[in-house]
């Protein structure tokens, strides 16, 4: 893929492609994907339609490179630590802490939670691309809590990550839906009382 490309609105400019899906990537986020006019692209980056379309080949080309990205930064930030964390109970409760210090900043909620909720039930690339990023939740929620929980068996591993993996879909609901800070604190704490308990023996 290029590393730029040509405005042709006015004199021609070069624009990073860098640039062009952090700006695509916040008004998805702020306005949501469906909701989201080629003509606001337009505005927004400042490149016109036949520029967007050459680079990425469509609204929904723009869309996969913005969460690739998207995937890549939310992968090396929340899920790496899971996955690599010796000590599980730790890993867990500093991933809950930072997920609701995330949430609680603006309200938007994680970009892939909201596609989840608003465009996988009719769009079955999104829905595709959202299933894809909640196993890997999942499987870095797995590892953490075998990690934390050794002497658990394998059902109850299993069981457990899928509890993480719900109260971490639900904090990004919560925010999006207005929850404050404190709200969103009493979530957290909850969760990591949660997760003391399962080292009671």
């Amino acid at each position: 893929m290029p590393t730029s490309v040509v405005s042709q609105i006015g004199r021609p400019r070069q624009f990073e492609l860098d640039d062009v899906l952090s700006q695509a990537l916040n008004l998805f986020w702020r306005k949501g994907y469906r909701h989201t006019t080629t003509r606001a692209l337009e505005t927004e980056l400042g490149i016109t339609q036949s520029s967007l379309y050459n680079v990425f080949g469509s609204k929904a080309g723009l869309l996969d490179a913005v969460l690739d990205r998207y995937q890549s930064t939310v992968d090396e930030g929340l899920l790496r630590p899971l996955r690599v964390t010796a000590d599980g109970r730790s890993a867990l409760e500093t991933f809950f802490r930072d997920v609701g210090a995330w949430m609680a900043i603006d309200g938007r909620g994680c970009l892939m939670v909201n596609l989840m909720a608003d465009e996988a039930p009719t769009n079955p690339a999104v829905a595709a691309r959202t299933k894809a990023h909640r196993d890997r939740v999942r499987s870095a929620l797995r590892v953490a809590v075998d990690r934390a929980c050794p002497t658990a068996g394998g059902d109850v591993v299993k069981h457990r990550a899928d509890l993480l993996l719900a109260a971490t879909l639900g904090l990004n609901i919560a925010a999006r839906a207005g929850a404050s800070r404190t709200e969103l604190g009493r979530i957290v704490a909850g969760v990591q009382t949660e997760i003391a308990s399962w080292m009671t023996p």
